[in-house]
């Protein structure tokens, strides 16, 4: 079997849950700063294009942008 990779966009659901947790750190204070994708949905993430993830750090008030990009995988097994 030949699996051929197309690399187009494809937009998912209006609210996409992801089993991935998130972290960065603040800029200000270095606290660690976490997204659960398993219970705090995305809306209308695309694959195989840049997104943007905010987070937010209560203590100084500062809101975050982190970049990533969601990719699917198919495998033969």
């Amino acid at each position: 079997m030949i699996i051929e990779e197309l690399n187009e966009e494809l937009e998912l659901d209006k609210r996409t849950y992801l089993p991935f947790i998130l972290k960065t750190n603040c800029k200000c204070y270095n606290k660690e700063l976490i997204r659960n994708l398993s219970t705090d949905y995305l809306s209308y993430p695309t694959v195989n294009s840049e997104q943007t993830i905010h987070f937010y750090c209560e203590e100084c008030d500062v809101s975050i942008k982190e970049k990533v990009k969601f990719t699917v995988k198919l495998e033969q097994i």
